[in-house]
C-alpha cells in the first residue's frame, strides 16, 4: 500500500470541505426548524379549502417503509452479501437513501400542514 503524498491529501481535504459546505447549505442531512409563513394565496382560502388541503396532505406524513429489522430485503441482502455476492450489500445503502427521501417528504408535508393549521386558527375555523 502506498502512502498518500501531501498534494493528494490536501486535495481530498479540500474536496470534502466543499462537499460538507454544500450539504450544510442545502440542509441535506439535518433539517432546520420552520417558521410558518403563509402565502397570500393561502390566506385567501376559506376554512373548507384549508381543511381539504390538510386532509389531502395527511397521507404524505405516514411512513410506508419497514424498519431495518422488519424488512425482509435487508436480511436477504446481508445474508447474500456475506456469503455469495458482495453487490447485494447495495440494498442497505439504497434502503437508507429511500428512507432519507421519505423523511424529506414527511417533513415537508408536516411543515405545510402546520402552516395551514396556523391559518385555520387565525381564521377561527372551528367545528360547530
Amino acid at each position: 500500500m502506498t502512502a498518500l503524498n501531501s498534494k493528494t491529501l490536501l486535495s481530498i481535504l479540500l474536496l470534502s470541505g466543499v462537499f460538507c459546505q454544500t450539504m450544510a447549505a442545502e440542509n441535506w442531512l439535518y433539517r432546520t426548524p420552520l417558521t410558518p409563513t403563509p402565502s397570500e394565496e393561502d390566506q385567501a382560502k376559506d376554512c373548507t379549502e384549508l381543511e381539504h388541503e390538510i386532509r389531502d396532505l395527511s397521507p404524505l406524513t405516514y411512513s410506508y417503509k419497514p424498519v431495518f429489522y422488519d424488512d425482509p430485503y435487508q436480511g436477504a441482502a446481508v445474508l447474500a452479501g456475506a456469503t455469495v455476492a458482495a453487490p447485494a450489500l447495495i440494498v442497505p445503502v439504497y434502503s437508507a437513501y429511500v428512507e432519507t427521501q421519505e423523511r424529506k417528504r414527511i417533513y415537508s408535508a408536516r411543515e405545510r400542514i402546520s402552516v395551514l393549521r396556523q391559518l385555520k386558527a387565525e381564521k377561527r375555523c372551528f367545528v360547530d
